[in-house]
């Protein structure tokens, strides 16, 4: 899977899933190339959650704008 389409795919999965973990994205891609930049378009940003029945935050991804949910949902 090449860098380009592999980050397509992650923005596809949060469109659909809401905010996720790193972790969470990489129990729906195994092969997924470390290296890959999540932020570097701009698109997506690392958000923390504090939810206060979780025992500490986590971070999760998150688009930075709602038009770009509707964008990356249909694949």
């Amino acid at each position: 899977m090449s860098t380009q389409s592999a980050g397509k795919l992650i923005k596809h999965l949060i469109a659909k899933n809401g905010p996720m973990t790193t972790q969470s994205l990489f129990t729906h891609i195994p092969n997924h190339p470390e290296q890959l930049s999540l932020e570097g378009e701009g698109v997506l940003h690392k958000k923390i959650n504090r939810d206060s029945t979780l025992s500490k935050p986590v971070w999760e991804w998150n688009f930075t704008s709602a038009e770009d949910i509707q964008k990356y949902k249909k694949l």
